[in-house]
């Protein structure tokens, strides 16, 4: 039933809206809250059934909605709501044609709509209600009778709109060849006696072979019961007699039949509705699925058994609820942004999310939310069904947990292993990195097992499992191959001497005694072979394959040792370990100095600033460069205290040099994207200020292309920190990266390094000269200064001076120098060219 509420009153409104929802949802409520709404609404739309009005309005009353309906021929119900008390009002309506009223008692909701279906049902019993326009298609063959009926309806039943034919055959072509099909008519009224086909055999024709349920209305002469009883077989709806008053008797004979039809068709329906509506709620209550209805805002506004039974709450407790109430906390906001999103786009969302039950636990869902429109495409409720996963996600972590662990250890199996190797191997080929297997077999366990039994055994196993475990790092992968065997993947490695090292550690590892339940305690050493990708491999069965070989190797060797499926990365590997070990000696025996490479201006040949650039003393006579100890520093990290040690000499050297009266402009200090990244970049610098008392304004930090680029907001975050710290900011080797100086005007930088692979190619004219002339002009655009490395000569220079760079640096000017030799240079230089 199609209801317009007219109510000024939005609670009374609400309350209404909710309880038809809940209890009455064949009541299609459409609440305006003032009459000229209401009225609006009436003269665009006539598929209401019924108006409901609040008797005081805030623009009129609902007496003047009654008039206006009644005035107007709208051939719909009108219920009026009044107030306890006001009797008076309540007769009035009536009196004026509203064919009931309710009083706002307290209860009056839970009546209010067999008052409706009352009022609808006494309304079309009047008949001024059945007088509406009805569509009669009349075959009459007597030009006389059908003249005299045409006219007569005419006049005095306007309403019946008569369609006049001559014959069954007319008939058969105005109507539908079979059933289904929409006719343009509400009645067949058929004259018995027609030519050729006569009207019993009209009728079985639409009955029988066409099979219309169109109303059929056969006129007879008087006397012809026979002809009724026939026709009436056949399945006429009713008959009429041509006495002499029968046209008087005709327009209300027609709207009694087109009506009987009409509640016939509304019975049919009804019983069909109601059929339908018992099938639904059988499947609601029945179903193991939870379902909720909720409306827009949203609140729910019913729920089945299974949602009780899945969530734990009951109805009672839910209704009027969120939806969101049990919401788990494990989905971000985006989540739910996007389902709502989708929600409202398509008017579907379909997924997995997770909830939480009334105990609080916390269970997985596979969600199905609809909404639901009316005729009118406008969204009316939404509608949620979801299946409980618990189990089935619980018996898929058996699974896994069967398919892909050992059950002894709870390890990864062979199977996963293989996953992992595969998995690592693509993210080390997109990352340029290594990986390496580490094949590992305990020495002599089956000692262990026969001396003290496999349950003392299995013992050992889990707790070496568990300290292996423990030892290892998040991204590695320990499996166990079965027996006393295991195997480690160490993912994105970037030299085979991390791999030696993990073994060393491991080695050590296995050291450590293992109580048995007895109380004794034994020593499950080990020996390991290590193969890697790419260079020896490149699937996982074969990696696995060749580490196994390596661990013979080892065991061949005397067992309790490692060893690389290559010897030679063998050797290799324990070179670079020694060479990390001597770093690390160095640094506790202070083996390391600072050499400095002055910084010239390129129009007054001042030295503006100096590089400090880190040697190794090894011994007396042999001094290393940095290139032969930095790329061992950085891997090992070990260049996080030996940068900490570089800056804090840098510094303390500048005062010094301050204090002695050398002019210099600043210090410039390279800084290790080991640093940048693992490191406490701003705590060191600042310590190193004070410790050394060096304004910060002489100190300028290096920063390669790379580190900019590869820790991105990270880089510009500590760029920042560092600039108000007051120090400056230098990228070093620019253009052997791959970031753009338009990149580059987003973080605060004062000064570009061009790299000296450039500079050194200079006379040549090639390409390169294009390249430093637009890294010159867009530097100086971006407000930075530009210093050349590697200035060699002096055709070098005087290019770089006509592109207007501001600064040299090269073995043209001096090589770095030690501290003292740098003092020596600079009062030889600065007296050179007039600078005391």
């Amino acid at each position: 039933m199609r209801v317009l509420y007219i109510e000024d009153n939005a609670v009374d409104a609400d309350l209404t809206r909710r309880y038809f929802q809940q209890h009455h949802a064949m009541i299609d409520l459409d609440i305006v809250s003032c009459l000229s709404d209401g009225i609006a609404k009436l003269s665009r739309s006539h598929d209401y059934h019924l108006l409901l009005t609040d008797l005081k309005l805030p623009d009129g009353s609902g007496l003047e909605a009654l008039s206006w309906v009644r005035q107007h021929d709208v051939p719909i119900s009108v219920v009026i709501l009044t107030g306890q008390g006001d009797e008076a009002s309540s007769l009035a309506a009536l009196k004026q044609g509203a064919d009931e009223y309710v009083v706002k008692r307290n209860d009056y909701l839970s009546g209010l709509a067999a008052s409706l279906f009352s009022a609808l049902a006494r309304f079309r019993s009047v008949p001024k209600y059945l007088s509406r326009h009805i569509r009669v298609l009349y075959v009459e063959h007597n030009p006389y009778d059908a003249d005299l009926a045409v006219r007569f309806l005419a006049t005095h039943a306007p309403y019946i709109e008569l369609t006049l034919v001559q014959s069954a055959s007319d008939v058969l072509s105005h109507l539908p060849l079979q059933s289904g099909e929409p006719a343009e008519f509400d009645l067949v009224l058929i004259d018995y006696r027609l030519p050729g086909k006569d009207g019993l055999e009209l009728v079985r024709e639409l009955r029988h072979t066409r099979q219309l349920t169109l109303p059929l209305v056969l006129i007879t002469g008087q006397g012809s019961e026979d002809v009724i009883a026939q026709a009436l077989h056949l399945g006429v709806d009713d008959f009429i007699s041509k006495h002499d008053g029968y046209l008087y008797e005709l327009a209300a004979f027609l709207e009694k039949v087109s009506r009987t039809a009409e509640l016939r068709k509304e019975h049919r329906e009804l019983l069909k509705l109601n059929a339908a509506l018992r099938q639904v709620q059988a499947v609601f209550d029945s179903t193991s699925e939870g379902v909720l209805i909720a409306d827009l805002k949203p609140r729910i506004l019913t729920v089945n058994k299974a949602y009780t039974d899945i969530t734990g709450y009951a109805e009672s407790e839910v209704l009027g609820k969120n939806p969101g109430f049990i919401k788990s906390g494990r989905h971000h906001r985006t989540f739910y942004q996007t389902l709502w999103k989708s929600l409202s786009e398509t008017g579907s969302w379909r997924g997995e999310i997770w909830n939480r039950r009334k105990t609080g636990e916390v269970f997985p869902q596979f969600l199905s939310l609809n909404t639901v429109v009316n005729e009118q495409g406008q969204a009316t409720h939404y509608v949620g069904i979801f299946n409980d996963l618990s189990y089935q996600k619980e018996s898929e972590q058996r699974l896994q947990t069967l398919t892909h662990y050992d059950p002894l250890t709870q390890l990864p199996n062979r199977l996963l292993l293989l996953s992992r190797i595969d998995h690592a191997i693509d993210q080390a080929e997109g990352q340029d990195r290594q990986v390496a297997v580490l094949y590992l077999d305990l020495d002599r366990f089956k000692n262990i097992n026969d001396s003290y039994g496999h349950q003392e055994g299995d013992g050992c196993l889990k707790t070496l499992a568990q300290r292996l475990s423990h030892h290892l790092g998040k991204e590695d992968t320990l499996a166990r191959m079965g027996g006393d065997e295991f195997i480690v993947v160490l993912e994105g490695i970037a030299h085979p001497e991390r791999a030696a090292q993990k073994a060393e550690s491991l080695l050590e590892l296995m050291q450590k005694p293992i109580t048995l339940s007895s109380g004794l305690e034994v020593v499950c050493a080990a020996s390991i072979g290590i193969s890697l990708y790419p260079q020896d491999a490149t699937t996982a069965t074969e990696l696995i394959q060749y580490a196994d070989t390596a661990m013979n190797q080892a065991k061949s060797l005397g067992r309790n040792t490692y060893r690389f499926f290559t010897e030679e990365l063998t050797i290799q590997a324990r070179c670079r370990l020694d060479l990390e070990n001597s770093i690390r000696k160095a640094l506790k025996e202070n083996e390391f100095v600072l050499h400095y490479q002055p910084v010239i201006d390129a129009q007054s040949q001042r030295v503006v600033g100096a590089e400090a650039l880190v040697r190794w003393h090894q011994n007396k006579e042999n001094l290393l460069g940095p290139d032969k100890f930095i790329p061992v520093a950085e891997d090992s990290g070990l260049i996080i205290p030996l940068g900490r040690w570089v800056l804090r000499q840098a510094c303390l050297q500048m005062r010094r040099w301050l204090d002695m009266g050398i002019r210099l402009d600043f210090m410039a200090v390279n800084l290790s994207g080991v640093q940048f990244n693992l490191g406490s970049v701003e705590q060191e610098v600042f310590d190193a200020l004070q410790c050394s008392g060096l304004p910060p304004s002489f100190l300028d930090l290096e920063l390669t292309e790379s580190i900019i680029m590869d820790y991105g907001n990270k880089s510009l975050s500590i760029m920042n920190k560092l600039k108000e710290q007051g120090v400056s900011l230098s990228i070093d080797d620019f253009g052997t990266g791959y970031s753009s100086l338009a990149h580059l005007k987003n973080f605060p930088v004062d000064r570009l390094k061009i790299d000296k692979s450039f500079v050194q190619s200079l006379e040549e004219q090639t390409k390169d000269m294009a390249i430093v002339t637009t890294i010159i002009n867009m530097a100086h655009n971006l407000g930075m200064k530009v210093v050349a490395e590697g200035v060699e000569t002096l055709a070098q220079q005087e290019l770089l001076k006509q592109l207007e760079c501001e600064f040299f640096q090269g073995f043209y000017f001096s090589r770095a120098l030690d501290d003292v030799a740098f003092v020596h240079w600079y009062e030889a230089h600065s007296s050179k060219y007039h600078h005391s």
